[in-house]
């Protein structure tokens, strides 16, 4: 409890019997607590010169401080900053891409403390601040490594201090068990700008592997019916006179076996279209010597 002095006492210019956290000028009736930003862990200081500047790795952020420690991690400076020494410092954010927290990893660490005591100094520095694990994200201030993992379709190196699009040709699940990080797109499958899940290829379009989009697919002969005959990108019935079997790109096809197609044999007439099945003969009582018959007015 602190008086003030009696008419009859001697006024000392010693310093009162002031708590941690104070300090007692001559001749005042109360103690005065040190300002925001600094402390003071002794007892009966006579001057504000005895307020010490906060400690590196603490945030004085009242006033009347007396031990940094007493109040176990009160004090400390939050996770994601650091707090350099001085007075009346707000703790310093860590950069995006970068957190600062308080998991040591053993592999990591290079002190018994470290691995099993935690960080032996508190962060004071830019350089406390550790880069942030591949497959996550790191905003600024961040004091949970782990706190943000990727989001799906997107890419996160080590360092990312916002996730990056996953490129086109490629998809990506995301950060988690069993998730793939990323991907070729496999063959069959088209993958856009910020691909999860390919998107299958449908039947008119061909994409082989990392397709970003899917590609009309070309018509082969093979896409073409029996008396018909590929001509560029479509099919077209196959010319009058000839006979189309085996998907073929002739309009006069004379050979089955290398040409898919062959003239109209002697004693028949094909009209357009005709395959070795739609053969016409000349009736009873007709005959055409030659190929190519075209119509029944062929056979004499």
């Amino acid at each position: 409890m602190y008086c003030p002095y009696s008419d009859d006492e001697t006024v000392s210019n010693e310093p009162k019997n002031c708590t941690t956290g104070h300090y007692c000028g001559f001749g005042v009736f109360e103690p005065t607590a040190c300002p925001v930003g600094t402390f003071q862990p002794l007892p009966a200081m006579g001057h504000l010169i005895d307020c010490q500047p906060c400690k590196a790795g603490y945030h004085c952020k009242e006033s009347g401080i007396g031990s940094l420690t007493a109040f176990g991690e009160y004090y400390e400076c939050p996770l994601g900053h650091y707090c350099p020494a001085g007075i009346n410092i707000e703790p310093v954010p860590c950069i995006a891409g970068s957190y600062l927290d308080d998991i040591v990893s053993p592999t990591a660490a290079i002190s018994f403390e470290q691995v099993f005591l935690g960080s032996s100094s508190k962060p004071d520095d830019i350089e406390d601040c550790s880069f942030c694990p591949r497959g996550y994200v790191c905003g600024t201030g961040t004091g949970n490594r782990y706190s943000e993992p990727c989001p799906p379709g997107y890419l996160c190196p080590a360092g990312s201090g916002w996730p990056v699009m996953c490129p086109p040709g490629w998809y990506c699940e995301g950060t988690g068990e069993g998730k793939v990080e990323s991907a070729e797109c496999p063959e069959g499958f088209f993958c856009p700008a910020g691909t999860e899940v390919p998107s299958p290829c449908d039947a008119s379009s061909v994409c082989p592997k990392k397709s970003a989009s899917p590609a009309t697919r070309g018509m082969t002969p093979e896409d073409c019916e029996p008396g018909t005959y590929l001509n560029v990108d479509r099919c077209v019935p196959c010319e009058p006179g000839h006979v189309c079997d085996l998907s073929t790109s002739q309009k006069y096809p004379i050979d089955a076996l290398t040409e898919g197609g062959y003239e109209c044999p002697p004693g028949n007439f094909c009209p357009r279209g005709t395959t070795s099945e739609t053969i016409k003969k000349c009736p009873v009582g007709f005959h055409r010597t030659t190929t190519k018959g075209v119509s029944l007015e062929d056979c004499a």
